[in-house]
């Protein structure tokens, strides 16, 4: 049987007297500096079988799916995008093309607009910072973003927007391979590393990784 450990004690942030919030419902004062994230928005995970992730937290956590992407000759799905809430991803899957396994693609940091994700851009190249993809707009769930890496070689997003569905009965958007290969979103093409390289570097590809179809430029 699968293992997936969950925590549930934490240490709630007190913010210091010098960085109290004047709205006592805020977390901290404005600190308005570098891209100034406001919280964790969703993780990305690679999966050699994102079918059997998916129904994991769907039937283990309640998690709802907002989105999936088809592989071409039923191969199973390439991505899909799962929520706990109205957001629409919280937690993604997409197709390890590396013979790898329980590899991380990205966490995602939300800012509070697209301007912000811009502002972000530039505040990376004043610092010389690589910016791997973006600015720009996903195609599932539609949410702004820009993609760098931290010093440790995680692949990290500072994201804006995507859409809510206050439907209880919501479902799923299915893409099959033909409608995704349109490629019906806008933005710069992603380079073709994002869509292979994760945390645990693995430098061996998949033998089966031409199967998987290809996620940009509208990309996750």
């Amino acid at each position: 049987m699968d293992a997936f450990r969950i925590y549930w004690e934490t240490t709630h942030y007190r913010a210091p007297a010098d960085k109290a919030p004047v709205i006592p419902t805020n977390f901290q004062a404005y600190a308005g500096r570098g891209a100034n994230v406001k919280h964790l928005d969703h993780v990305n995970l690679l999966a050699q079988d994102v079918r059997r992730c998916r129904r994991f937290w769907e039937e283990g956590f309640g998690l709802r799916t907002y989105e999936v992407i088809l592989m071409p000759e039923d191969r199973g799905e390439a991505g899909a995008w799962m929520s706990s809430s109205l957001q629409g991803h919280e937690l993604i899957y997409t197709a390890e093309k590396t013979v790898g396994s329980g590899r991380l693609h990205h966490f995602a940091y939300a800012v509070e607009s697209r301007e912000e994700v811009l502002r972000a851009a530039d505040i990376m190249a004043d610092a010389r910072i690589y910016i791997e993809a973006g600015p720009s707009k996903h195609t599932a769930i539609q949410g702004f973003y820009l993609y760098t890496h931290e010093p440790g070689g995680n692949r990290i997003e500072v994201a804006n927007g995507g859409y809510f569905r206050f439907a209880p009965d919501a479902e799923t958007y299915v893409w099959t391979p033909e409608e995704w290969s349109l490629k019906p979103g806008w933005g710069a093409p992603i380079p073709p590393e994002f869509h292979v390289y994760g945390t645990p570097v693995v430098e061996e590809l998949a033998e089966d990784s031409a199967a998987v179809p290809s996620l940009g430029p509208g990309d996750l």
